[in-house]
């Protein structure tokens, strides 16, 4: 879809004068590689953005001295965390593992979660990770209500989309 917008923009590019500017290249690799690199910058300043939304969640109400309430709390509030940040870690092993062991150790494709119940890899692992994740995110919401009420959602889903967007940020960089 993206390629087809993008030669429909060079058939309507008329150029007049080639001897003006011999530089001038219009091939389809160059525009693909300009649409590559917008991508990957739009993916890191989406990255930035929750990064930093984040952060000024996580200081407004000072999760890390509430999260020390939680765990030094005696009851099912510290044993549903601490299952919840297990469900959570077992979903990003999962990411970690499709991201860099299949493609750096195994030496296959980068998975393409786009078509992800037509890859037999893929078809294993998103539903466990989207099970584990939906318990974890829950797990954590439940457990931190009694210190933030309504606002617990929200503040244990930014912190999350923090976390993931460091992740992303990694994969950017480190996983081309």
């Amino acid at each position: 879809m993206n390629e087809d917008y993008l030669r429909k923009r060079t058939v309507d590019i008329s150029i007049e004068d080639n001897s003006s500017d011999s530089s001038v290249d219009l091939s389809d690799a160059t525009i693909r590689d300009k649409g590559k690199k917008q991508s990957r910058l739009s993916r890191i300043l989406t990255s930035l953005r929750w990064i930093v939304v984040s952060w000024v969640i996580y200081w407004f109400f000072d999760v890390s001295s509430n999260v020390r309430r939680v765990l030094s709390s005696k009851g099912w509030n510290r044993n549903l965390f601490y299952f919840s940040a297990m469900s959570l870690s077992f979903t990003f092993l999962v990411f970690i593992y499709l991201q860099v062991f299949l493609p750096l150790i195994r030496h296959t494709s980068k998975p393409n979660y786009k078509v992800w119940n037509q890859d037999e890899t893929l078809k294993k692992f998103i539903p466990i990770a989207t099970l584990t994740g939906v318990i974890g995110i829950s797990g954590f919401i439940i457990s931190c209500w009694f210190i933030w009420g309504v606002f617990s959602p929200l503040v244990v889903l930014s912190t999350l989309m923090g976390i993931v967007g460091i992740l992303n940020l990694f994969s950017i960089f480190y996983i081309i």
